[in-house]
C-alpha cells in the first residue's frame, strides 16, 4: 500500500502521487527544503496529537461570534514551537484575505499577538496589516522593545509594519531607543519662558529687567517617558492628538468588572475525554493498519505455498497416480523419495516464518481488542442492553 492511499485528503494523495514521478534530483532538492521547513516539529507525539484534528474552522470566524485561543509555552520554550505559531496565524490570515466579506459574514475579527518578537520572522503579517480592515480583520501586535523587532524585520519593514498600525500603544518603557521613539512620535510643544535680570548700581542704572519668549521642547521628553507610571499608557492615533491615559484594570473596573463576574460555565477548554478518545483512536488506526498489513503477508506467503505445491506433488495426487485403472498396481510401493537438504530447509523456514506471523497476528488482534476496551470504559453504552464496542479478526 503507497502513501497516496493511506492519506484521506485528496490534495494529499495528488502531491504524494506527484512525487512518485519525480526524478531523483528534483526530489533530492524538494526533500533538502522539506527538511528545513519546520515539519520536524511534527515527530513530537504531543504536537501530532495536539493537531490531528480540529474542532473549529476558520473561514466561520466571520459568520458566527467566536473566540480561540492560542496557548504557548513559557517564553524559554516557546521559540520551540514558533513555527507551529507562525503556522496557524498565517493560515487564519491566508482565509480571511480568500474572499471579501459576504453578506453572511457581518463578524470581524481580532487578532492578537502577544510577544510578537519572540516568534521569529512572519512576513504573513507584515504584508497583511494594511490590507486586513477591507476583509474584515484587525490585528494587534504586542512587542516589549523597538530594537527586538529591528532584529528580526529590520528598520525599514518595522517602520512600515508601525505606519500600517492606526493604533499604537506605548506602556513605560524601559529601553532607551524605545523612549527615543515615543519621544520623537508624541511630537513638540511650545512653551513661555520668563527670564528676570536684575541691575545692581546707583540712579537709573539699578532695576529688574524682564523677558518672555516661547521655546519648543518635546511633548514628552526620554526621561519623562522613562518615568511613566505603571498604570499610565500613551496612545498614539492616526490624525489625532497624543493621548496619555490610565490602563483600565477590569477587575476594578465598574462597567468591566460585574461582566466578568456574570460569566457561568466551564473554561474555555477542551474536555479530558476528548484527549483519551483521541489516543485511542490513533492505537485503533496502528492495529488496523497492523493488521492490513499482516493479512497482505498472509495473503504472499498462501500464493508462495500454492506455487511450492505446483512443484512438489500432494499426497492426494500420488494417491490418485497410484490408484488409476490405466496403471498396473505394483507388486510393492516404491519408497517416497526423501525431500533434499536444501528443501528440508526451506520447509523449516516457511513453518518458522508462518509461525511468527501467526504470534504477530494474534498481537495485532490482541491491541485492537484492548483499544476497544480503552473506548467502551471512556464512553460507557447509553444503556444496560446496549452491546459494548468489542473488536473481531
Amino acid at each position: 500500500m503507497s502513501y497516496a492511499d493511506k492519506v484521506q485528503s485528496p490534495a494529499a494523495r495528488l502531491l504524494f502521487e506527484r512525487l512518485a514521478s519525480t526524478n531523483d534530483r528534483t526530489l533530492t532538492s524538494y526533500l533538502s527544503l522539506l527538511m528545513t521547513s519546520g515539519l520536524t516539529l511534527w515527530s513530537n507525539p504531543a504536537i501530532d496529537r495536539a493537531t490531528e484534528t480540529s474542532d473549529f474552522n476558520f473561514r466561520d470566524f466571520r459568520r458566527r461570534p467566536q473566540t480561540a485561543y492560542f496557548i504557548a509555552p513559557p517564553h524559554d520554550k516557546i521559540r520551540a514551537i514558533a513555527p507551529l505559531v507562525r503556522l496557524f496565524f498565517s493560515d487564519l490570515l491566508s482565509s480571511l484575505h480568500d474572499h471579501m466579506p459576504g453578506p453572511d459574514e457581518p463578524w470581524r475579527v481580532m487578532i492578537m499577538l502577544d510577544e510578537f518578537d519572540m516568534l521569529g520572522r512572519m512576513p504573513s503579517v507584515t504584508d497583511s496589516i494594511k490590507t486586513l480592515r477591507a476583509y474584515g480583520g484587525h490585528l494587534a501586535v504586542v512587542t516589549q522593545t523597538i530594537p527586538a523587532l529591528d532584529k528580526i524585520y529590520g528598520e525599514d519593514t518595522r517602520l512600515s509594519l508601525q505606519g500600517g498600525a492606526g493604533i499604537k500603544v506605548y506602556l513605560a518603557p524601559s529601553e532607551q531607543r524605545t523612549r527615543s521613539e515615543l519621544s520623537a512620535a508624541v511630537g513638540k510643544t511650545t512653551h513661555r519662558v520668563v527670564s528676570k535680570s536684575k541691575t545692581v548700581g546707583k540712579g537709573p542704572f539699578n532695576g529688574i529687567n524682564i523677558s518672555e519668549r516661547n521655546e519648543e521642547r518635546d511633548l514628552l521628553t526620554e526621561d519623562e517617558a522613562g518615568r511613566l507610571k505603571p498604570d499610565e499608557v500613551v496612545i498614539l492615533a492616526n490624525g489625532q492628538h497624543p493621548i496619555k491615559a490610565w490602563r483600565i484594570k477590569y477587575f476594578e473596573d465598574r462597567v468591566l468588572k460585574p461582566i466578568f463576574e456574570s460569566q457561568t460555565g466551564p473554561l474555555p477548554a477542551p474536555d479530558p475525554k476528548d484527549h483519551q478518545l483521541r489516543d485511542v483512536r490513533g492505537d485503533l488506526d496502528r492495529a488496523n493498519h497492523r493488521i492490513e498489513q499482516l493479512a497482505a503477508k498472509i495473503e504472499a506467503d498462501a500464493q508462495k505455498r500454492s506455487r511450492v505445491r505446483a512443484v512438489l506433488p500432494a499426497d492426494a495426487l500420488r494417491a490418485m497416480v497410484k490408484n488409476s485403472p490405466d496403471q498396473p498396481a505394483p507388486a510393492q510401493a516404491a519408497p517416497t523419495p526423501a525431500p533434499s537438504a536444501p528443501m528440508r530447509r526451506r520447509r523449516v523456514t516457511m513453518a518458522v516464518q508462518a509461525d511468527k506471523l501467526l504470534r504477530t497476528s494474534d498481537d495485532a488482534v490482541e491491541a485492537l481488542r484492548s483499544a476497544a476496551r480503552k473506548v467502551n470504559g471512556i464512553v460507557p453504552p447509553p444503556d444496560d442492553d446496549a452491546e459494548p464496542m468489542a473488536a473481531t479478526a
